[in-house]
């Protein structure tokens, strides 16, 4: 998770840095019990204007968007570096001036004698995530790509998801839009919605069968996000982690 925060933050000031530096440095700062362990992204790029720095970690949001946006990128990659540096335990702070460039920062408290504490049980924080897939290939690379962060189960059909979804407390789900049997991953979809606890469970939808237009179609009938097959692993990882 270190190198995909240090990734994500570099790649983003990169991509705001037409010309001058990016730096990336390294530290421990406190003493006793009080150390904190740091890491900084600084640039001296096109900087935020104040009124967006509350926007910049938001999924799909820039900060140079608007009329004069002259930047390409899905707008994801600062909400993944924060959701994984919480998921650490850390807090990303940016600080920054329009025209002088940003600073990230990265800080982790550190324990006081990590060598007398017991290990903790990191399972116990991560995301769990329904996928219902028939294609064992699909769903394969799926559990594959998501199991450094999240924990994963996959079903093949629909009623096999109702049932697993009583017998556990999902926080996502990855749905094939053209699942085996009478009943599709958009139906799938809509009787999840009917069971109290999942009113409000974050769903994507995936399928190879896609037409122009689909994309919007699978967000008005109520999918959170949208994947197409075969699909890129940084996609799905992003795409998955912004609606946690």
């Amino acid at each position: 998770m270190i190198y995909q925060v240090v990734d994500n933050l570099v790649n983003n000031a990169l991509k705001y840095t037409s010309s001058g530096w990016v730096r990336v440095s390294t530290g421990i700062r406190g003493t006793g019990n009080n150390r904190t362990a740091f890491i900084r992204v600084e640039d001296s790029g096109i900087g935020i204007a104040p009124g967006k720095i509350n926007v910049i970690f938001e999924p799909f949001r820039q900060g140079d968007e608007g009329v004069t946006r002259n930047y390409e990128g899905a707008g994801l990659g600062l909400t993944i570096a924060k959701k994984y540096v919480e998921m650490m335990g850390g807090e990303l702070t940016v600080e920054s001036t329009l025209g002088q460039g940003s600073v990230f920062t990265a800080g982790f408290t550190l324990a006081h004698d990590a060598a007398d504490e017991e290990p903790e049980d990191d399972s116990a924080e991560k995301k769990l995530i329904l996928v219902v897939e028939d294609d064992e290939s699909a769903s394969g690379l799926i559990k594959m790509y998501l199991q450094p962060f999240c924990d994963v189960v996959v079903v093949a059909t629909g009623n096999e998801a109702l049932l697993t979804l009583t017998e556990q407390r999902f926080d996502l789900a990855i749905i094939d839009i053209n699942l085996p049997g009478s009943e599709n991953g958009i139906e799938l979809r809509d009787r999840i919605k009917e069971i109290d606890v999942y009113e409000d469970l974050p769903m994507i939808a995936v399928t190879a069968y896609t037409l122009p237009g689909d994309q919007m179609r699978f967000i008005e009938i109520g999918f959170n996000s949208f994947i197409e097959k075969p699909f890129r692993r940084e996609l799905l990882v992003d795409t998955v982690m912004s609606l946690l």
